[in-house]
């Protein structure tokens, strides 16, 4: 008779010494999927792996003295992940390449909101985005794939309000815009 779940099972290590042995907690579940365990001496989680039914693996490795960790991620669809936690259990960091090759680098704050951001798309662009405390790109810096590249300043409401650029072959320009997105002045430049 099959069943959803398999009653985890703990490993626990010959005692050769002063210092108590790890343990390893190996678990099956139909609806979870499985997962090993690493513990220290006294319990503690202090990292492991998982496989969720959908595919996805994950691998961590956990501080003893807090919630601050380190997690490597590989998910179904091909994308595959780093991400920092802090010791209050806190994402602040990923860096994440995606099945479409599109990678970034993310930090956030300490309470989650996206900070600054820097990544490449699968057109070869590249760019760095400074972010308000709502995640919203206030700063946008980058270089297309034809060697165009520009700065953009962007307000709180999400519009564009200032931006400078410079072709390959030299050529500058500048652009103002009111409120509503539209020019208000523009310097378009020589070489």
């Amino acid at each position: 008779m099959a069943t959803d779940r398999v009653t985890p099972t703990l490993i626990e290590f010959p005692h050769a010494g002063a210092i108590p042995p790890p343990k390893v907690n190996l678990s099956v579940d139909a609806k979870e999927g499985a997962s090993i365990s690493v513990l220290d001496a006294i319990g503690r989680h202090r990292g492991g792996t998982t496989m969720a039914v959908n595919g996805d693996v994950t691998v961590s490795a956990v501080r003893p003295d807090s919630e601050g960790r380190v997690q490597l991620q590989a998910s179904a669809d091909g994308s595959v992940a780093v991400e920092l936690v802090d010791e209050k259990g806190k994402g602040r960091s990923y860096l994440e390449l995606e099945r479409n090759s599109e990678a970034d680098l993310q930090i956030l704050s300490p309470t989650g909101e996206r900070r600054l951001k820097l990544g490449t798309l699968p057109d070869g662009s590249a760019a760095f985005m400074a972010c308000d405390r709502a995640g919203l790109g206030q700063v946008i810096m980058g270089v297309r794939p034809d060697g165009n590249a520009g700065l953009n300043l962007f307000d709180s409401r999400n519009k564009g309000r200032a931006s400078v650029s410079i072709t390959p072959e030299g050529t500058p320009s500048v652009g103002l815009f009111d409120g509503e997105g539209k020019p208000i002045a523009n310097l378009p430049g020589a070489k």
